[in-house]
């Protein structure tokens, strides 16, 4: 993957993201951004691999496998998200999982956001 710099912009990790989540099943994948998040949302969790081969700690996800279902040379784009994003969250109707960050009330950044819970 090349980034165009020290680091991935939010328009290229979403843009990789959109992308694995297609591969992996998804059919319709959509993004919204504004000026302190950019979030996906999807007819399909594509997370869920992904998340089960996470480490976790105190509730919070600290490792994402950078290898997870692809190529041996690959890297899925949830890693690159990880590993370079300040804040980072996953939910559905079901669960929040603050994947990366100091997050103290996700639910009410969910909100603001104006996405379901």
């Amino acid at each position: 993957m090349y980034f165009g710099g020290d680091r991935p912009s939010v328009e290229t990790l979403v843009r990789y993201l959109k992308e694995d989540a297609k591969k992996l099943g998804a059919d319709r994948v959509e993004s919204d951004s504004n000026l302190e998040w950019a979030v996906l949302h999807s007819d399909f969790d594509w997370l869920a691999d992904t998340l089960n081969g996470c480490t976790v700690i105190d509730g919070k996800v600290v490792g994402v496998p950078a290898d997870a279902g692809v190529d041996r040379n690959g890297v899925r784009s949830e890693y690159l998200a990880h590993a370079f994003s300040d804040q980072l969250l996953s939910w559905s109707l079901s669960e929040v999982i603050i994947l990366g960050g100091d997050i103290e009330d996700p639910l009410a950044i969910i909100k603001r956001l104006g996405s379901p819970i």
